[in-house]
């Protein structure tokens, strides 16, 4: 019992103790933040590094959003997106009016009851202890970063536009002896949706467009290389060995002669086989008809005399073919005797 009455004052002391040591090393907001960071050089000897920690005030956000004004100014008068920007820069500005409100709230400026009232109903909604104006820097420096980054973009957009508009000259201009190749119309679109991407404001949409169409350059540089290479070549092949070509032109052309000459003539041959037996069958066909209706009167003068007109058209037909396939049978063997039926 005497041990738990000798805990309790001890407790108790010990919480005075951590309460003042936590209220001593609690920052004035006036106030800058200092500490020391020790380190060890190569040859081990201690470092000493001061850090200073310095609190924003109110005139130092004013001015960062008074230079992103300026920067979104100059954007505009390049003719560069700047809706991103302005959206940022909106927030800056909301944010520092927030940080009016915290910092009256906080004490950290004199304000009369009214004002003070008036924060908090403004600050209700939000969490307003973390708002200060170090936020105000950051989105003023967020501006920085687009402004830089939209003016890279800017340069590479107007590099790829340029290597376009050099090819034209170069076309139109029949500057080399075997002009370059122009580029593809479905090449430019791809750098012509980068520029509505850019002036949309779209500009990681624009950055991966312009590095396609940059792929897409160098591919065709290499097949128009390619192809310009077997060019080169066969030309350079055809004035070494164009001797050898002719002769080789020469012994293709009459051995193909000499080959085609030999399949025509079988060909030939063969029709006028087939022509010569078709003769004689239509020929028994019109014995055949002629003793159906004269002797054995089977069959009716009509139909008697459609199949005669049919048989001797076929016959016709054939007098007036064979001739000619045996007179080119009698030039491709080089005899001009008549051939035997």
């Amino acid at each position: 019992m005497k041990s738990f009455r000798v805990v309790i004052p001890i407790s108790v002391m010990l919480g005075v103790i951590l309460i003042m040591v936590i209220f001593s090393f609690q920052v004035n907001p006036s106030m800058s933040i200092t500490g020391n960071v020790v380190g060890y050089s190569d040859d081990g000897s201690p470092i000493e590094e001061k850090i200073e920690f310095k609190k924003i005030t109110k005139t130092e956000a004013q001015n960062s959003i008074e230079e992103a004004e300026k920067i979104i100014e100059e954007m505009s008068s390049q003719n560069m997106p700047t809706n991103y920007v302005k959206d940022l820069l909106i927030d800056a500005k909301t944010i520092i009016g927030q940080a009016d409100n915290a910092e009256i709230v906080r004490g950290s400026v004199e304000a009369t009851k009214y004002e003070v009232s008036q924060a908090k109903i403004a600050l209700s909604l939000i969490n307003w202890e973390n708002i200060f104006y170090s936020d105000v820097i950051s989105y003023a420096d967020k501006i920085k970063n687009r402004q830089e980054e939209t003016v890279l973009l800017y340069d590479k957009l107007s590099i790829e536009e340029s290597k376009i508009k050099q090819k034209e000259i170069e076309l139109e201009g029949n500057i080399f002896t075997s002009p370059p190749s122009e580029i593809s119309s479905t090449t430019q679109e791809i750098l012509e949706e980068a520029k509505i991407a850019f002036e949309a404001d779209r500009l990681t949409e624009a950055e991966i467009l312009i590095d396609e169409f940059r792929k897409v350059v160098e591919e065709e540089k290499a097949q128009e290389s390619t192809i310009s290479g077997i060019k080169s070549g066969a030309k350079n092949f055809f004035q070494r060995y164009w001797i050898h070509l002719i002769i080789l032109a020469f012994l293709i052309y009459f051995t193909g002669r000499f080959i085609y000459k030999k399949f025509e003539k079988r060909i030939i041959k063969n029709k006028i086989k087939t022509m010569n037996a078709k003769k004689i069958v239509l020929t028994n066909l019109i014995k055949k008809t002629q003793e159906d209706h004269f002797k054995k009167n089977i069959i009716s003068g009509f139909v008697y005399k459609i199949r005669m007109n049919t048989y001797k058209e076929g016959i016709q037909t054939i007098k007036q073919e064979l001739p000619v396939l045996e007179l080119r049978l009698r030039k491709l063997s080089g005899n001009k005797k008549k051939l035997k039926k």
